[in-house]
């Protein structure tokens, strides 16, 4: 599965949303979201960000497909879950220093 096809199968399967209500949510048109679903454009880096963001979307399934679709929703398993990220940074970034301080 594609990073579009698996975009789609997270705004209709797990989402149960349209390509309106989907959009509305990130700014972006029905008419951008489209050509995108559909292969003829790429999920650029920006909205790939904001949907993860806005729908608790693992950027690591959306990417590649690893791992479980949609994050931890309970506050504790979602600061776990952006710990783990961070501390996945390299031990130079100023973000992994200061959370691992």
């Amino acid at each position: 599965m594609t990073e579009n096809e698996r975009l789609k199968y997270l705004r209709v399967e797990l989402l149960r949303m349209t390509l309106e209500q989907f959009g509305d949510g990130i700014n972006v048109k029905k008419g951008t979201l489209s050509p995108i679903e559909n292969g003829k454009n790429r999920v650029t880096d920006k909205m790939r960000t904001l949907i993860c963001e806005k729908y608790n979307v693992s950027e690591k399934w959306l990417l590649n497909g690893e791992g479980e679709p949609l994050l931890p929703t309970d506050r504790s398993q979602r600061l776990h879950a952006w710990a783990d990220k961070v501390l996945a940074d390299s031990p130079e970034t100023f973000r992994y220093r200061f959370v691992n301080a």
